[in-house]
């Protein structure tokens, strides 16, 4: 062959060049591989160096002098490393040299290559120097490469910050083990760099992965933001008068634009004024104090996320987010936090997606338009864990490539995919309707399972407690004192004693041994009452539950979730006579939303069927204010009642419409003290069609949920069945419904004669609430009342169609006082074959 002919060939220029580069660029193995490792200590001793650095540039003296350790030049590497997903840094430096390399993995399809650089600095007494550069196997001298740094430099910034820049890298030299930099520099240094950059805004645009909209767009919607004071309200407010607006203005503009310019003035009027320099908007105010979640921090996570990702590149706006975290870690910091995590990369997506397509921001548009909550456009975190400090980061997790940490992240990805906003197909369906025995032959039982004695903080002995309960009616109890690891005294030997004794000694009603469980990964935020039965073994394996499940001021892998407990439990059914019982307990007393729940009940119902349902209505009912049942956060009971169950249409009726098999007819004391609460079935009271008033008997009929609660004791007895052809369906069973059936609605109402204080008894409210798949209403029936010696009935024909997923009942006696007297059902369930 000719070489020559082959040199001279346009092919060879315009082919073989850039492969003879590419060639020698591109390695099989990298330079550096492995990301140093990074940690709270290293984040903060790497943020410290930048600071000072920064602090050194921008100060009005001509010099700069400043001292970096080993350590700091470690830490600095492992933090630049970590900002990129696909790049590892590393820095170094002796007495002769400062060695700095990177390598960059490329995947071309048939396997990782890698783009290895490399470049050391000499050091003298005198000066130092860029001696050489490696580009791969390409070697290149300093004397070549200085040029294109200084055209680069050049490009940017004037001639001062030229000279300043070189200065700097003459001035580094090693002194007492120690890399120093002194140097000579412009006094006006920061000004200079800002005018230039600046000046090179137009050029920095243009590099954007998304063009910045025109200032005067975002200012057509920041000045509907300035119209309103949005302080504590939810960012979805803002939100959602922003993208009226955008689906208004689409019809004639591009959405993806008119999206962008939403993000932008959300971000620069509730996220930072620096913001409104990047998009050259003049005169813009900023006003922090919209929440998500009622947190102020994590709507600052989203907004500035969301901008990160309109101006530059999705993974290393998560990574800067994932280095603040690590960041938070050390020492004086927040904690590391995965809820914060989640605001990072919800935010990522929320900007993405609102401007990715014409028909993704018009169905955005329309979606936020009518969002009801901000689970419309924000996925769950609040059972995400939070607050670790660096030595339990490490512990629980290593670091951020470690398998566990993964799992966590992926569950985040999963969930805002599961968000309808991101995915509007995805919805996950109800977990298959639990089989449950029903029970035909039984009496009804008056009983109170949530109940704490002086083994917790509670200021009354069993012993004690048995006997006000016996004498207020109680025909079951269950003494379920907190599970915090503390408490050595909870569920231990003298504890399963006292119990029996009290057994012995209220022979007439039985006292069941459980505990209140802080659910992990709420670290005593949630609790549920756990009761298993009275089986060979039973005690000493709800102990072993406790211990290693119970989520109280400690940081384990165990914790993260509340699944590895309820597989535990799943386990233990299946040796199990009687299976064990979980109820939730006070459900939204310390919730940010209401939605928490259906979350929350939704997710563990699918892990297992031991979760039974909730409280309906919480204990502290002596507490008559506006902190009844100890509800003093964001949300309140409604008539002593959780806003979970007393809303008509609300999270309970939700998740029966979903398919869920909830029971939530449960009013019980929440015992602690007599300042604050009314003695068990004083005042609360769950009554329970039971075969006995035995353990195993009151667990099986609590799992069958033919049960009804009250507060008042105004209601002797209830009876509430639905008869078709083929018999009788009572509150917890379920009647398969092919096709539109023919029923009678059966309702039979006794009220006492008075109520626990003594007064007369009234039934002023009584309501049907029909569950269906789409609709949820309420139908009054007090005016169908026929009354027979003194008892209240109903007979009511209805045709069932397919789509109904449940019955519930509920009545008031309304009080001059500010709580009326409330009774609720359980449901009565209907699926289709």
């Amino acid at each position: 062959m000719n070489v020559t002919r082959v040199l001279k060939a346009k092919k060879f220029w315009f082919i073989g060049i850039p492969l003879l580069t590419l060639f020698l660029l591109v390695e099989t193995s990298p330079l550096i591989a492995q990301k140093p490792p990074i940690t709270g200590q290293v984040a903060k001793t790497a943020r410290d160096n930048a600071k000072a650095l920064a602090d050194g540039l921008a100060s009005s003296r001509s010099f700069i002098d400043l001292v970096f350790t080993e350590q700091d030049v470690v830490a600095i590497s492992a933090a630049t490393s970590h900002l990129f997903d696909n790049t590892n840094v590393a820095l170094g430096y002796n007495p002769s040299f400062v060695q700095m390399g990177a390598s960059t993995s490329l995947n071309l399809g048939l396997g990782s290559v890698y783009i290895n650089t490399s470049c050391e600095i000499a050091l003298s007494n005198t000066h130092s120097y860029l001696d050489y550069c490696r580009l791969g196997d390409l070697p290149v001298p300093g004397w070549m490469v200085k040029p294109f740094i200084n055209l680069g430099v050049w490009l940017i910034f004037d001639g001062e910050v030229k000279r300043s820049f070189n200065n700097m890298l003459a001035g580094l030299r090693y002194e007492d083990r120690n890399l120093v930099l002194s140097a000579n520099k412009s006094a006006d240094l920061r000004q200079r760099v800002s005018q230039s950059l600046s000046n090179a805004a137009s050029v920095a645009k243009v590099a954007m992965t998304n063009d910045t909209p025109p200032p005067d767009l975002i200012n057509i919607y920041l000045d509907v933001l300035y119209q309103t004071d949005f302080n504590g309200q939810s960012l979805l407010v803002p939100m959602q008068q922003l993208a009226q607006l955008a689906s208004v203005r689409s019809l004639d503009n591009s959405a993806t634009q008119e999206n962008a310019a939403m993000i932008w003035a959300l971000a620069i009027r509730f996220g930072s004024q620096r913001f409104a320099r990047l998009a050259n908007v003049e005169d813009a105010q900023t006003d922090l104090g919209v929440n998500i979640r009622k947190r102020d921090d994590l709507a600052l996570h989203f907004l500035y996320s969301a901008i990160l990702q309109q101006v530059g590149n999705e993974n290393l706006s998560f990574n800067i987010g994932e280095l603040k975290e690590v960041l938070d870690s050390g020492a004086g910091g927040s904690g590391f936090s995965f809820v914060d995590l989640m605001a990072d990369k919800t935010g990522i997506a929320f900007a993405a997606h609102l401007t990715s397509s014409n028909a993704n921001a018009i169905d955005a548009q329309q979606r936020l338009a009518n969002a009801q909550s901000e689970r419309d456009f924000y996925p769950f975190s609040h059972d995400l864990p939070e607050g670790f400090t660096e030595s339990q980061f490490a512990r629980v997790f290593g670091d951020v490539n470690s398998l566990q940490y993964q799992a966590l992240e992926s569950l985040i990805d999963a969930r805002i995919n599961m968000v309808a906003l991101y995915s509007p197909e995805q919805e996950l369906d109800a977990p298959n309707f639990p089989d449950v025995a029903t029970i035909s032959n039984g009496t009804w039982h008056k009983v109170d399972t949530h109940i704490h004695t002086k083994y917790s903080d509670g200021n009354q002995s069993i012993d004690a407690i048995a006997k006000q309960a016996a004498s207020y009616g109680c025909e079951a109890i269950a003494i379920t004192d907190h599970g915090d690891r503390n408490l050595s005294g909870v569920l231990s030997q003298a504890y399963f004693a006292d119990v029996a004794a009290a057994n012995r000694r209220y022979n007439n009603m039985t006292v069941i041994p459980g505990f209140e469980w802080n659910i992990p990964p709420f670290n005593g935020r949630e609790h549920a009452t756990v009761l298993f039965a009275n089986e060979n073994g039973s005690n000493s394996a709800l102990a072993r539950f406790r211990k290693q499940f119970d989520h109280y001021n400690e940081k384990a892998a165990r914790h993260l979730s509340i699944e590895p407990a309820l597989s535990w439990l799943n386990e233990y059914v299946q040796s199990a006579e009687t299976p064990p019982v979980v109820i939730y307990n006070h459900p939204s007393r310390k919730d940010s939303s209401v939605d928490e729940n259906l979350f929350d009940l939704s997710n563990w119902m699918r892990i297992s069927d031991t979760v039974i349902g909730l409280s309906g209505a919480p204990g502290h009912q002596g507490k008559r204010g506006e902190d009844n049942g100890s509800y003093t956060n964001y949300l309140r009971t409604a008539h002593g009642w959780d806003p979970v169950a007393s809303e008509i249409g609300g999270i309970w009726d939700e998740l029966l419409s979903k398919g869920y098999r909830v029971l939530g007819a449960r009013a019980d004391s929440d015992f602690h003290n007599i300042k604050m609460d009314y003695w068990p079935c004083q005042f609360s009271s769950t009554h329970v069609f039971s075969r006995s008033n035995r353990t195993n008997d009151i667990l099986e009929a609590l799992r069958a949920g033919n049960t009804w609660a009250q507060h008042g004791n105004f209601i002797r007895s209830l009876e509430f069945f639905v008869s078709t052809n083929e018999g009788n369906t009572r509150p917890g069973a379920k009647l398969i419904v092919d096709d539109t059936v023919s029923a009678t609605i059966n309702i039979d109402i006794q009220l006492n004669p008075t109520d626990w204080q003594g007064f007369a008894t009234s039934l002023d409210e009584l309501n049907l609430v029909i569950i269906e798949d789409r609709n949820i209403r309420a139908v009054p029936l007090l005016s169908q009342v026929q009354n027979n010696n003194g008892k209240m009935s109903i007979r009511l024909p209805f045709d069932i169609g397919s789509n109904v997923r449940a019955f519930r009942l509920q009545g008031r006696s309304i009080q001059p006082g500010l709580h009326h007297y409330q009774f609720m059902s359980n449901p009565i369930f209907f699926t289709e074959k």
